[in-house]
């Protein structure tokens, strides 16, 4: 048994997610203590299981040459975003490898995720899928015997083919730029743990299965944090499993889909590792006219910087000054007061529009993103005190 506390920094943190799968987590364990690259701990992110669950790491615990630590949060549904970011809290290691506990490694992934790392990309990698037979005969005492040539033995050919040409189209989306390549999933992914700090993490709103991997990937792609390779070479071994009770299917049908698709995020998003406050917000304003600018930078400011996270864009009803995005804002807001004109420009920028009338649907044409309507129809301190409300619910 290894004192993780006594133990030295390690190279890797490696975290697991596991609800109430003893046999699964039982050989994924095993699996690890015949890793051929051995600076790792291993942190079990558990989203809220029984027992059963505690007594598998207990047993792990005693027989590994490397830390194990069990990060447990209530079980209250499929929280795998919140349940994940607890364990990179107590993860020390400077790169992170994200898996699964129905994920199998063998025994060279750890040493492949070291050795193809780079600073500032991420590794976004496959894994081969067994059937439920072919799932159900896998035994741990094989594992402890000859790890490398029996996991290797257990990858069916179909899933050699599948992967290699995974690996070429990945290539040629790559190449030509036509598809975001390769595809996040969580369950074998690797990054810093100082890039995963700037995003703060796993956004916890996405609650039940589908989208937070996909989030994770967009959000650190708009700081610059891009894919190292068309495909990562670590590789794992997934083990059939029952489909998750919230699973739809299709990740477009998923519950979390509307949350995804509302048309703009923050890269650091606001309920993560840490819970940003409205005033934590980077927030600039530009007001139609001087006595609105006044208003609104009273009382819809946040934090103030060089470079803002949220525009908002006040459009009174008199026409006033004309009122223009900053570049590269995550969140472009547009407010219209009732009677304002809709400028064409820019609605096709902005990505949420917060207004006191229901607006033309060929107005909307051009836009994709959010609409509210406001009950206060004025721009006024009532209503701006409203649009805050509002745009903390909202962002």
């Amino acid at each position: 048994m290894v004192d993780p506390d006594k133990n030295k920094t390690p190279e890797i943190s490696v975290i697991v997610t596991t609800y109430n799968k003893e046999r699964e987590l039982t050989l994924v364990l095993e699996a690890y203590r015949h890793q051929s690259f051995k600076d790792f701990e291993l942190i079990i992110a558990d989203d809220g299981s029984g027992e059963a669950t505690k007594k598998v790491i207990e047993e792990a615990r005693s027989c590994s040459d490397f830390p194990i630590i069990h990060s447990w949060q209530e079980d209250d549904g499929f929280r795998a975003a919140r349940s994940r970011n607890l364990a990179v809290s107590k993860a020390r290691g400077k790169i992170l490898a994200l898996t699964d506990g129905d994920c199998v490694p063998l025994p060279n992934y750890l040493e492949t995720v070291k050795n193809t790392y780079k600073e500032s990309c991420y590794l976004a990698g496959e894994r081969y899928l067994l059937r439920q037979e072919e799932a159900s005969h896998i035994e741990k005492g094989k594992i402890s015997e000859g790890a490398g040539k029996y996991l290797k033995s257990l990858i069916p050919e179909r899933e050699e083919k599948r992967l290699s040409k995974t690996r070429r189209k990945n290539r040629f989306y790559r190449t030509f730029r036509l598809k975001i390549r390769p595809t996040v999933m969580t369950c074998n992914f690797a990054l810093s743990k100082d890039d995963l700090l700037k995003i703060n993490g796993f956004d916890e709103r996405y609650v039940g299965w589908g989208h937070e991997d996909t989030d994770l990937g967009r959000r650190l792609r708009s700081l610059g944090i891009k894919s190292a390779n068309e495909l990562s070479e670590a590789k794992l071994i997934h083990l059939w499993h029952k489909t998750e009770a919230s699973f739809a299917g299709r990740v477009r049908d998923c519950a979390n889909a509307s949350y995804f698709d509302r048309g703009f995020y923050l890269p650091t998003c606001r309920k993560g590792l840490k819970h940003r406050d409205y005033s934590d917000l980077k927030i600039s304003i530009k007001a139609s006219n001087s006595e609105l600018q006044e208003l609104g930078e009273r009382l819809l400011s946040g934090q103030s910087a060089d470079k803002a996270e949220i525009a908002i864009l006040l459009q009174g009803k008199d026409a006033g000054a004309s009122l223009k995005f900053p570049k590269d804002v995550h969140v472009p807001v547009l407010v219209l007061e009732r009677g304002a004109s809709v400028p064409t420009g820019l609605l096709k920028k902005a990505r949420l529009i917060l207004t006191g009338e229901k607006l033309d649907e060929s107005a909307l044409k051009a836009f994709q993103g959010t609409v509210e309507i406001l009950e206060s129809p004025s721009l006024n301190e009532e209503g701006l005190k409203e649009i805050r409300r509002k745009l903390d619910e909202i962002i």
